[in-house]
């Protein structure tokens, strides 16, 4: 990416263009992206599912430590 910066500054042709285009492209991608996963954690499924992941590994946990003495 630090080249792709470096292209903006020193060319006077469409390589920096293109170069800030496509930053810009990539920082909007992860912005959307991280804002659907910030969607999906605050959703009543996301809390139901961690509740049944916990609760699966409260069962899991006691069985392991026993038969691994």
């Amino acid at each position: 990416m630090a080249e792709a910066v470096d292209a903006l500054v020193t060319s006077s042709n469409d390589t920096g263009q293109v170069a800030c285009r496509v930053m810009y492209r990539l920082a909007h991608h992860a912005d959307t992206l991280y804002a659907g996963i910030q969607a999906q954690k605050q959703s009543p499924e996301w809390n139901t599912a961690q509740a049944v992941i916990k609760q699966k590994r409260q069962q899991v946990t006691p069985h392991s430590s026993a038969c691994c003495r």
